[in-house]
């Protein structure tokens, strides 16, 4: 535990240091950290992952998302949906669950082992997109404005629409191997009730908070530390609440941070939100190493061959068929489509919905997912860490 903590540390100040040049050569933290946490489970012939099997385990890692989806929702700019509402919500509401329906075909195929219930948990885990892995893009000038505006959406957003999607997926999976009547019922009413509970307390904790952090901003009460604070402690009591009224944390923490965006009456949002940004990328710098320690509990498993080619088609075909599509006649052009179609990185969203697949599910499908969904964010670190900016690039010098 503590030479882990301590490898994590220096890398991140070894980051820190070199953060520039780094950058321009599009080498993100994360790829550091999913080498070192590589390295440090060679190195102690301790698969990272063992650490992350339990319920205090489970507790962190919602916090985590918890953490990631509050500050999500509070990043969306120019309205609910963006400056480009109709292409962010075709590919939110038309290209995900498209590609989530895709993706449970195919590994019905490729993964027959696997219940219908884990398919979609599976599905759930290696769809959504998330930029850390590469965050670069977002602010790559190359890329049309109009593409980074739906990628950003797109990317602060799934995650939250997948969750209630996973959270049932998981109870159903949890009751039976059968796909019965009884065991979808049974479903309903554990993800049901917890998603409802979720809406209700992030919205009341988001509207609470948020209208006496206007009004003390109003009488000149609060200062720029005590705000950032709130905004740090926001998703974590809001978390808290729900999980204590029997509801799903992360969820809440999603409604909490859309409901304190568009009721905060502030021009300078992002500087409330550095504190909650920074504490979220520490956190998901953890999430990172024990991810490069998956890699080789990945490795390890010897994967049947038919799941190396699930993950391949997850990064590509189920996600880029299914965006396209839905984009048409959005307004935006062929090469804006095929770039918002083709770059849907994989990141730290994955990894939280894979741990929490494998400590809720048992060995055999649990390892599936976590394993595939390895391979997913592991092939993405690369592909859309390096090999995006050359396709970028590319489209660029076509126009």
């Amino acid at each position: 535990m503590i030479p882990g903590l301590i490898t994590i540390g220096a890398v991140v100040i070894g980051w820190a240091l070199l953060a520039r040049p780094l950058d321009r050569w599009r080498v993100s933290l994360p790829m550091l950290l999913v080498v070192a946490g590589t390295i440090y489970g060679v190195a102690t012939d301790h698969p990272l992952v063992d650490s992350f099997n339990g319920h205090t385990a489970q507790q962190f890692t919602e916090i985590v998302l918890a953490m990631l989806l509050f500050v999500d929702a509070t990043e969306v700019r120019g309205g609910l949906f963006g400056s480009h509402a109709s292409a962010s919500l075709r590919v939110l509401f038309i290209g995900l669950p498209l590609s989530i329906v895709a993706a449970v075909a195919v590994g019905a195929f490729l993964a027959p082992s696997l219940s219908w219930a884990a398919l979609l948990a599976l599905a759930c885990t290696v769809m959504p997109t998330d930029f850390a892995p590469a965050p670069a893009m977002l602010r790559d000038r190359l890329i049309p404005e109009r593409v980074r505006d739906v990628l950003a959406i797109e990317s602060g957003y799934n995650d939250g629409i997948a969750s209630p999607l996973i959270i049932f997926a998981l109870a159903l999976a949890s009751t039976g191997h059968k796909s019965s009547d009884h065991n979808i019922t049974q479903g309903l009413e554990d993800a049901v009730p917890a998603a409802v509970i979720a809406v209700l307390v992030g919205a009341v904790v988001g509207l609470a908070v948020t209208t006496a952090v206007n009004r003390c901003a109003a009488a000149d009460s609060l200062s720029k530390n005590s705000i950032r604070l709130i905004v740090v402690v926001m998703p974590l009591v809001t978390y808290g609440l729900a999980v204590e009224s029997h509801g799903n944390g992360f969820i809440a923490a999603f409604v909490c941070g859309l409901v304190y965006r568009h009721l905060r009456t502030t021009s300078n949002m992002a500087a409330e939100v550095e504190l909650a940004d920074d504490v979220g990328f520490i956190l998901t710098a953890i999430m990172w190493f024990v991810f490069g320690g998956i890699v080789v509990y990945v490795a390890w498993l010897h994967l049947d061959w038919r799941l190396y080619i699930f993950a391949l088609l997850a990064i590509t075909l189920l996600r880029a068929v299914p965006v396209e599509l839905s984009l048409i006649g959005s307004g935006l052009n062929r090469r804006e489509i095929a770039m918002v179609s083709w770059v849907g990185p994989r990141g730290t969203t994955s990894i939280v919905f894979g741990l929490l697949a494998f400590n809720s599910l048992d060995a055999g499908p649990g390892v599936d997912i976590l394993a595939v969904m390895g391979l997913v964010v592991a092939i993405s670190v690369l592909v859309h860490g390096w090999g995006a900016s050359m396709l970028i690039s590319r489209h660029s010098q076509e126009r």
